[in-house]
């Protein structure tokens, strides 16, 4: 008899159509399966035995969504009656939500879908020709005089020199400004430097003031190499978590798309794709100030602004915010084409659609460092989508 720690691995494979004739007899051992007919008896069984979904047991659910994948043989076979199939899936894809949710949670994965109706016509795989390697530190640093340097392809130690501020390339993909004798000669200079990820890229920079800043995929900041005056200024696109230093006598300012956002020192995300419908400011220690256009705001930790035509406060999601600077991919009721413009940049993929999109939400948190495949095909088990992955293009259908 297998343990559940042994068997979670093995269900994870099985939904993925990735077990192996001994992995799927330990299946079927642990199950006291032996033939088809064995397989298509215990499913009527769990069937007939669940009233409420609320009330399935993880044992149930595991075997329920074990015999996912064999709903279709098993009626092409025979074995399970034409006339019934219908109420037969429709019974098991009523189930696979909560079956999801219980499954997925005890693999570190987490998948839902808000839709009013089940659709289980909707039984196809992510079809793989290729598949896409996530992200990972890659970035270009553009120096004052102009010089590019590959961050990916540099070797770690000092980069280069600039009045007296010396740039280190370190070997777990940060980039560090430091600050040696002349900092008031740097200061002086006003040279300016940028970073800019690209697609299935991320980078950390460390700045002179102790700062630190996370830099997401697709995104750019550009900033002094020493600070000077009386601000602290910098230029963003696409998306950062910035961790400021405190200095009461020197604002620290972010100029991105719509917005500026002035702090002393704190912690904060901000989402400023052009591409996205608002610019997100997300706080989550000290306090920041918002201001675009003639408006302004000021928020608590907890709190993120959404800047398009206006200023809207709302209750943030801290973990959904900053997700993707802990290595994860999350959503919460966020429908496909925003969960395809976040794989299109971590995965350097370009994303087209063949018929038209519901507006269903889909909610959930699977880790950057897997594959493309590995999280379409958890979309689709909601029955709502499914794709087509061939080279860096990925297709969608529904």
């Amino acid at each position: 008899m297998q343990n559940r720690e042994q068997l979670v691995p093995l269900y994870q494979k099985f939904l993925s159509g990735e077990c192996t004739d001994a992995e799927l007899n330990l299946l079927f051992l642990h199950f006291k399966i032996t033939s088809l007919e064995d397989l298509n008896k215990l499913i009527r069984q769990e069937l007939d035995s669940v009233d409420d979904p609320s009330d399935v047991t993880f044992e149930e659910l595991t075997r329920l969504a074990k015999v996912h994948d064999k709903i279709k043989a098993d009626i092409d076979l025979g074995t399970i009656e034409k006339s019934s199939s219908y109420i037969y899936k429709r019974s098991l894809y009523s189930l696979m939500a909560a079956a999801a949710i219980v499954i997925f949670a005890s693999l570190g994965i987490m998948l839902y879908s808000h839709r009013d109706e089940v659709k289980p016509q909707h039984l196809a795989k992510a079809e793989v020709v290729e598949d896409v390697l996530p992200g990972g530190n890659k970035a270009f640093l553009t120096l004052a005089n102009g010089t590019k340097l590959s961050l990916t392809d540099a070797n770690d130690g000092e980069l280069a020199r600039q009045a007296g501020i010396s740039i280190v390339k370190t070997e777990d993909g940060q980039l560090v400004y430091t600050v040696g004798n002349s900092a008031k000669e740097a200061a002086n200079a006003a040279l300016f430097n940028t970073i800019e990820t690209p697609r299935g890229g991320q980078y950390q920079i460390n700045l002179p003031d102790g700062s630190r800043i996370w830099l997401n995929a697709a995104s750019s900041l550009r900033y002094p190499v020493a600070f000077a005056g009386n601000e602290r200024k910098v230029e963003l696109t696409g998306e950062a978590y910035f961790e400021i230093a405190e200095n009461k006598t020197m604002p620290f300012k972010v100029i991105s798309h719509k917005q500026v956002v002035e702090v002393l020192g704190t912690h904060f995300n901000i989402n400023a794709y052009p591409e996205e419908a608002s610019v997100k400011t997300t706080l989550l220690e000290g306090s920041v100030k918002i201001r675009s256009g003639n408006n302004t705001v000021k928020l608590r930790p907890g709190q993120q602004s959404l800047v398009d035509q206006t200023i809207a406060v709302v209750e943030a999601d801290i973990s959904e915010s900053v997700a993707w600077k802990n290595g994860k991919t999350q959503f919460s009721n966020a429908d496909i084409k925003t969960i395809m413009r976040m794989l299109s940049r971590w995965y350097d993929v370009d994303v087209e659609y063949q018929g038209e999109m519901i507006g269903t939400g889909f909610g959930g948190s699977v880790s950057r460092s897997k594959n493309i495949s590995e999280i379409l095909k958890l979309l689709e088990l909601t029955g709502d989508v499914h794709f087509k992955i061939q080279g860096r293009r990925v297709t969608v259908m529904p």
